[in-house]
């Protein structure tokens, strides 16, 4: 996880023929930034990046993925302190205005083996130009055109500016001590530094009712290198992210009745 100044790095994975695919949250479309320097739709062209800061200090990246829910690293979650989401602060070198939102409640992937956490935020976030969630595919067919994808592409912020910088998909042993199913390793082929902030999105370009849009396939985990990074594959445990916000949002709504419930009483 790298220190301030923050490395913030999205990676964009280009994806070819992609069919159609259902949506976590349909707010994520369209998304499509164009993979020039200096492009994109809104002065912000990570809408969808998030800040995840511990008594006020950052300590990873994060990404939204609908109005209540942020994802991040299972292991960022060792801080102890107040949690907060940080959305709409692209370059900390501009007086950009930012929105903090509180951490409601912790889901932590069960597997230890997969460095994923769901984070559920105390209130909702309204789309807006500098705020929006990045798409979630919720359909594992795609898993076998991820498999055939064999380059990636960074998209973010390093040291206050926008960088893209072409990756590789390579070996999982390049990675170092990640080497399982749930894991996807990449590489600067040029051997600069593709180190970014632990938590912080891996995600690709494919096509949904003939629009192009932006889906979220992996979480920048521990344990990466300077040159090599690892990746917690989203793909493969979208299904534990659906039935976990299902889970919360009929929490929400008991919650909701029994506090109604209790002012009753008051």
């Amino acid at each position: 996880m790298s220190a301030y100044p923050l490395l913030t790095l999205s990676i964009i994975l280009i994806l070819g023929r992609q069919g159609c695919a259902k949506l976590l949250d349909e707010g994520c479309r369209p998304r499509y930034i164009p993979l020039i320097s200096g492009g994109g739709e809104y002065n912000n062209p990570t809408p969808h990046m998030a800040y995840l800061r511990v008594n006020g200090v950052v300590k990873c990246g994060a990404s939204l993925i609908s109005n209540r829910f942020v994802l991040t690293a299972k292991h960022c979650l060792n801080f102890k302190g107040d949690y907060s989401v940080v959305l709409g602060k692209y370059d900390k070198s501009t007086p950009e205005k930012e929105e903090k939102v509180p951490v409601a409640y912790f889901n932590p992937h069960p597997d230890k083996n997969i460095d994923i956490a769901l984070l559920e935020l105390k209130d909702k976030v309204e789309n807006k130009p500098t705020i929006k969630p990045i798409c979630i595919i919720v359909d594992t067919a795609v898993e076998s055109q991820l498999n055939s994808i064999p380059e990636f592409m960074i998209l973010g912020s390093v040291q206050d500016s926008r960088q893209q910088v072409l990756v590789e998909r390579t070996d999982l042993s390049s990675c170092g001590n990640r080497k399982d199913e749930y894991s996807i390793c990449v590489k600067n082929p040029d051997q600069f530094s593709c180190e970014g902030d632990t938590g912080s999105p891996l995600a690709g370009y494919f096509k949904y009712n003939g629009e192009t849009v932006l889906a979220q396939v992996g979480v920048l985990a521990g344990g990466s290198n300077p040159v090599c990074n690892t990746y917690s594959d989203v793909v493969k445990i979208t299904p534990w992210i659906v039935s976990t916000i299902n889970k919360e949002k009929e929490e929400s709504i008991w919650r909701k009745i029994i506090n109604y419930i209790w002012s009753l009483f008051e």
